[in-house]
């Protein structure tokens, strides 16, 4: 199996719409980003013959209860006047309604207007990516004038996002998993990710030529924590035992989420879990598990293991490919 990005590309390659791909658990921000690409300039958000470019906002990361401001410029992409009578932005959270402004300017062909919103996150928004679209109301005049249509139809961009989540806290966490499980893995980091942990999934980070054993390694090293993901697929992957024994011969603090029945020969402190338990219950355990272990530390070094747990395993059976 290949990157996240690599999945995401064939997905959308099969013909699949973003929003469909995001529906299997994909990171909006993720899909987007490989959407993007094949646009001439990922940074501009298009639309027909208009598009908005350099659109960049406060922040990186709100939470709910701030308030956004977003800078654009507007451009004229056509040989041809664009009166503008209404610009606007829809946050994927307002639904059927926008925040939009009077404009009543004329746009001439390859010219650009800056543009800028402010608009309130409410307070009761869950945590997570929303995207958000420009739009736009007014007619093309000259060869395609539309300019006899009233009131003028509203175009709309493609989307952009928002990131609803904790600002960063500079704690990675490396996660070993069986592949068969990358569902699950999906959605504990996409909820890490809404708590402000960097997640390392050794599969996204592509190093042509590198041994895997050390590839892996290392990541352990450069990590605050590893989350091992304790399934049947799991004790049977070869990669979870080799990553999970080596990050506690290194000393490296280990969080081990073992889903029920799954037998395991150790003396273990584990996190329980049932894959009938809803998602959002897997991932809270793991977010309170890696919050209490830097309550008790006063934070993490990625350099010098502190075998919290004290979690040694005694892996018997046999091992398979990750």
């Amino acid at each position: 199996m290949g990157s996240t990005e690599e999945e995401i590309a064939r997905l959308l390659h099969q013909g699949l719409s973003p929003i469909d791909v995001i529906r299997q658990g994909y990171k909006k921000s993720t899909v987007y980003k490989v959407y993007s690409k094949r646009s001439r300039d990922p940074s501009s958000t298009h639309k027909g013959n208009w598009f908005f470019e350099n659109v960049r906002s406060s922040k990186e990361r709100y939470l709910p209860g701030d308030v956004i401001t977003v800078w654009g410029s507007l451009k004229n992409n056509t040989p041809y006047d664009f009166y503008v009578a209404k610009v606007g932005i829809q946050p994927e959270w307002m639904k059927d309604q926008w925040y939009s402004q009077d404009v009543r300017d004329l746009l001439k062909p390859n010219s650009s207007k800056q543009i800028s919103f402010t608009l309130p996150i409410p307070s009761d928004l869950p945590l997570g990516e929303y995207t958000y679209t420009f739009g736009i109301e007014g007619p093309f005049l000259g060869a395609t004038a539309i300019s006899n249509i009233s009131p003028y139809p509203i175009e709309w961009s493609e989307p952009n996002f928002f990131e609803i989540k904790y600002q960063k806290r500079g704690v990675k966490i490396f996660i070993s998993y069986s592949t068969m499980n990358k569902s699950l893995i999906y959605q504990i980091e996409s909820f890490l990710d809404n708590y402000g942990y960097d997640v390392i999934i050794a599969e996204d980070r592509k190093e042509p030529g590198v041994l895997l054993l050390e590839k892996f390694q290392r990541l352990i090293r450069e990590s605050h924590l590893v989350l091992a993901l304790w399934t049947d697929e799991g004790a049977r992957s070869k990669w979870v035992i080799e990553e999970t024994n080596y990050a506690y011969g290194i000393g490296k603090p280990l969080l081990l989420l073992k889903e029920e029945n799954t037998k395991l020969q150790s003396e273990l402190e584990w996190i329980e879990f049932s894959r009938n338990d809803p998602p959002n219950e897997i991932c809270r355990k793991v977010t309170d598990a890696v919050q209490n272990i830097q309550h008790r530390t006063g934070g993490i070094s990625p350099l010098i293991g502190l075998g919290l747990l004290g979690l040694f395993l005694l892996i018997l059976g046999s091992s398979s490919d990750k």
